[in-house]
């Protein structure tokens, strides 16, 4: 739901606004409304909205200076409708150098209103989800221990906390406003990441989440300041918490760590057969009973198939059925030799080749990603599915290749061009951001800091052509 607050002097006015916006029928909580634009600031000292509707002319503090006072602060941003009798461009152009996004002319039609909340409310969703897509990516990348992750460009929230668990997160009816999930299925457990932009709303909803079922491990981080170090720190203590948590309970929870899985299979990637025969042999050593190699195996099949880089080493559904039907530790090992040893040949094969099916792969990723990093729904994720690999191998893979990781490499590309477009365009930087494909402009303007130490306006003053 989008805060929302009414600014108008008018109590006939301001009350007709409150009773014509369609609040059931859009994603919207009235949270407020105010005489002047001083009583409004005094709440936003201490609160958030997301839009702002708000009369000009008022006593005390008038609309457009409210609107400066709001640029001027670090604090959030809210998207802002201006209300006004007099058609004067001189306050349409103020407006405009404030952010705003829509100018209605009183006495105010219910379908313009209307409208234009639809269209507040639209681009919202556009930026959150754009800032979700980068969230999602970075944790990703923190999964991966990517070393160059640290000095990546800003997260997208302030606020972020790990839940590392072998169950699914507990149920609330309804996620609160402000807070942002996001899960990642990996191997025998699920990490999720819960972000804000306010430390307290994170803290409550963590407070107030169901308990996970008597049976589940799980971990919780801290809440850590939205950076990739604190948060990459975070997931190696979480992981490590997780395993003991498994090792002390029940023996169905026998197995190997998420770590053991993922590093047995870029084991292969990175160093061939022979090193992964050695690891196993580790394994073998660890589990010793039926019961627990068997669950070993099942573990290193899953975990090889989904770094597999062609269809070829999917094939074979069957080894699982043959797997069932051990019930020796002889069979058990009949069916290593020849069920599981050869799908480790078949990706050794394929990753190996240097001039073959993994440079070819590379290529085809890198040349996608060229075509459509403008577009802001670009993902690791989608672009893992879209070439049948796992997000682990496809960014090994990526990074192998060309030296950085897939998300530097989309938001290098996604900052050139903004350079190219602001030097020679007229295009506000909303709009130049949102053609590269960042759809939140507060975002697009500290991920462009971050690469070029200058804001985009003060780029445009230094290099602008006309």
């Amino acid at each position: 739901m989008y805060k929302t607050i009414i600014v108008e002097d008018e109590p006939w006015i301001r009350k007709g606004i409150e009773e014509v916006i369609p609040w059931n029928d859009l994603p919207l909580l009235h949270v407020g409304s105010f005489r002047d634009g001083l009583e409004a600031l005094e709440w936003l000292a201490c609160n958030e909205a997301d839009i702002v509707i708000t009369d000009i002319r008022m006593p005390k503090l008038d609309g457009i200076e409210m609107l400066g006072r709001i640029a001027a602060t670090n604090g959030k941003q809210p998207k802002c409708i201006i209300l006004s009798g007099y058609d004067d461009f001189s306050y349409a152009k103020k407006a405009i150098a404030y952010g705003v996004k829509e100018y209605l002319l009183k006495p105010i039609n219910p379908s313009e209103i209307t409208s234009a909340m639809e269209k507040l409310t639209a681009e919202l969703d556009k930026e959150s989800s754009t800032r979700n897509i980068e969230l999602k990516n970075r944790v990703c990348e923190i999964i991966l221990d990517d070393t160059t992750l640290a000095a990546c460009e800003e997260l997208p929230y302030s606020n972020l906390c790990l839940l590392l668990a072998n169950e699914p997160l507990p149920q609330q009816n309804v996620l609160p406003s402000g807070i942002t999930l996001i899960s990642i299925p990996l191997g025998s457990h699920t990490v999720y990441c819960a972000a804000s932009d306010e430390k307290d709303k994170l803290a409550e909803w963590l407070k107030r989440l169901p308990p996970f079922e008597a049976n589940a491990a799980s971990v919780f981080s801290a809440i850590l300041n939205g950076d990739a170090p604190s948060l990459q720190q975070a997931y190696r203590e979480a992981e490590k918490q997780l395993h003991m948590l498994r090792c002390s309970t029940s023996a169905s929870q026998v197995g190997l760590t998420p770590q053991d899985e993922n590093s047995f299979a870029l084991s292969v990637q990175k160093e061939g057969k022979q090193a992964v025969l050695k690891l196993l042999s580790e394994y073998e050593q660890r589990f010793c009973t039926f019961e627990e190699r068997w669950i070993v195996y099942l573990q290193l099949w899953i975990s090889i198939s989904k770094h597999a880089t062609s269809p070829s080493c999917l094939e074979g559904l069957q080894s699982l059925n043959e797997l069932k039907r051990t019930n020796t530790l002889v069979s058990l090992a009949a069916w290593r030799s020849q069920q599981l040893e050869p799908l480790i040949d078949k990706l050794a094969a394929g990753v190996l080749a240097t001039n073959g099916t993994s440079s070819h792969t590379a290529l085809s990723i890198k040349r996608y990603v060229e075509q459509n990093y403008r577009n802001s729904s670009l993902s690791l994720l989608d672009a893992a599915e879209r070439f049948q690999l796992s997000f682990s191998y496809l960014s090994s893979l990526f990074k192998s290749q060309y030296g950085v990781n897939f998300t530097v490499f989309v938001t290098n590309l996604r900052i050139e061009e903004a350079k190219r477009q602001l030097a020679t365009s007229r295009q506000t930087v909303y709009e130049i951001g949102e053609l590269v494909g960042f759809n939140d402009v507060k975002y697009f303007v500290r991920v462009f800091k971050k690469a070029t130490g200058i804001t985009p306006s003060s780029y445009r003053e230094l290099n602008g052509s006309f």
